[in-house]
């Protein structure tokens, strides 16, 4: 089994590399950038363009009769998703969204395709701030053979990338939560943020498309737009009684847009926080080399009593990540075909993405789950969802299930003082009965193997592995490469909500 098993894995390299060796050298693949949100310069919607003040868009906040084909709603304590067109027992989650749109391929620069779409989103944001609500908001970066295609006002069968279609999950799960969380005054809003990912049915971009998004993460354009988020969220305020947050999520290329914004802000001194003390950068699946993390990697140990500011996710089972991207560094080192892949040639980190190097690993995160049991017996541990014993129990064998001292305030990112691994409960559950519920633990380690340490946490940085408990949709992800885009899965929602009102304010 050993045998076939790295058998199939060479194999897999094979084709990659044969498929990536033609497209690292075929950048017009690519195909054209494209504005899908236009705003109208002046006067009414209509056409191909969106008056300004319509161009943040709703759902949820009117449920009744054929709005409900439009409303989002979550179940089971948060871990369903749907519309309630179709799925009417959920309870209505909503939530605002709107698209920022950026060209990458236009004279070899990065710039964004409209102001105005900045200014539509952050004067809504003004305006529910003014209403006296709090803004908990979630920005995500798309990555490779994604854009923003959406028909406006339809959540039917109608076109719509696959991304964004999952993006308002994430919106909806979070508005769960906060409720969860007794933060019932924020309001959610997302900002989906697209560019050119390349044609979906293509392998032959990536290249390309890892130069498209360098250009967009060292632009001044994106820097300057994060920034003006952050400012209007309220969550770079470090005044007593703010309370505004902000959530920066890059996944795939896009973990490489946010990568190379978070690397420059490091490198011209801007410091681990640079978007404010109330605001968490998540890059999930980063496709982007360890190389790029040299300089970063070097710095001096950090005082690792504060939450990270900026937390790296990867899959060890990442297929996109862990073979193609390493087949097509790899490849291009050989044949000289790697130019924008990785940043160099000769060098052992640059042949590998940031989450597969082991040297450059921070931390270990294994989600584990038991489901109850209704009789007690030998090994069993009684836990019922506040923590104290009950008639339903957990398997753990020898091992003692954590403590549930709070469904949503589980410190799974605290490790106490001279231990290296740190057990906490991350509950999820029917709150029916407890009998049918799945109990979740984190694990969170800085050991590696042979009990050896891992790299030195720089700075406020995290550079933490996973496997698909971690990073994984549970059936609502119908791509090819489950595992890689995974990154709407319930707990990681959760723990990304829980680490954001975490962030250290001064």
């Amino acid at each position: 089994m050993m045998k076939l098993g790295r058998f199939k894995r060479r194999a897999m390299m094979i084709v990659a590399g044969c498929a990536l060796v033609g497209g690292l050298a075929m950048a017009s693949c690519s195909g054209p950038d494209q504005l899908y949100h236009r705003v109208c310069a002046d006067g009414p919607s209509g056409g191909d363009c969106i008056k300004r003040e319509h161009f943040v868009q709703t759902r949820g906040d009117d449920c009744a009769g054929a709005g409900r084909a439009m409303c989002f709603g979550t179940g089971n304590d948060g871990w369903d998703t749907g519309l309630l067109g179709t799925h009417p027992g959920m309870t209505p989650s909503p939530f605002e969204y709107a698209a920022l749109e950026y060209r990458s391929d236009v004279d070899a620069t990065a710039q964004r395709w409209q102001p105005q779409q900045m200014e539509a989103i952050v004067d809504r944001i003004a305006a529910i701030r003014r209403g006296g609500q709090q803004v908990y908001l979630v920005t995500f970066v798309h990555g490779w053979h994604h854009n923003a295609q959406e028909t406006r006002g339809r959540e039917d069968a109608a076109p719509q990338n696959r991304n964004l279609r999952y993006f308002k999950h994430i919106l909806a799960k979070s508005v769960a939560e906060l409720a969860a969380r007794g933060s019932r005054n924020h309001r959610v809003v997302g900002v989906y943020v697209g560019w050119n990912g390349g044609d979906a049915t293509s392998m032959l971009t990536i290249g390309d498309r890892a130069r498209a998004a360098d250009r967009i993460g060292t632009s001044n354009d994106f820097a300057t737009d994060l920034s003006r988020l952050a400012d209007a969220a309220g969550s770079s305020a470090a005044e007593a009684g703010a309370e505004g947050r902000m959530l920066v999520i890059g996944h795939s290329f896009g973990g490489r847009i946010v990568s190379r914004f978070m690397l420059r802000q490091v490198a011209e001194g801007r410091g681990w926080a640079p978007l404010g003390p109330r605001t968490l950068v998540s890059t999930i699946n980063p496709a982007i080399g360890a190389d790029a993390f040299d300089a970063l990697m070097a710095l001096p140990p950090a005082d690792t009593s504060l939450p990270p500011s900026w937390v790296n996710f990867t899959s060890t089972d990442d297929y996109a990540t862990g073979i193609v991207f390493s087949t097509a560094a790899t490849i291009g080192r050989v044949a000289i075909f790697g130019y924008g892949v990785t940043d160099r040639v000769l060098s052992a980190s640059g042949y590998q993405a940031i989450g597969h190097y082991r040297p450059y690993v921070t931390h270990r995160l294994a989600i584990d789950h038991f489901k109850a049991q209704e009789k007690p017996g030998l090994g069993l541990v009684a836990v019922t969802q506040r923590g104290w014993p009950g008639p339903c129990h957990v398997a753990l064998g020898e091992e003692t299930y954590p403590p549930v001292l709070d469904g949503r305030r589980t410190d799974w990112f605290r490790i106490p003082t001279g231990v290296k691994t740190a057990r906490k409960a991350v509950w999820f559950g029917g709150r029916e009965t407890e009998c049918v519920s799945r109990h979740y633990v984190s694990t969170l380690s800085t050991g590696g193997d042979e009990g050896r340490d891992l790299h030195s946490v720089p700075g406020r940085m995290w550079n933490v592995t996973g496997d698909r408990n971690l990073v994984d949709a549970e059936g609502l992800n119908d791509t090819s490469t489950p595992l890689h885009n995974a990154f709407v899965q319930t707990l990681l929602t959760r723990m990304l909500l829980e680490l954001t009102f975490a962030q250290a304010v001064p």
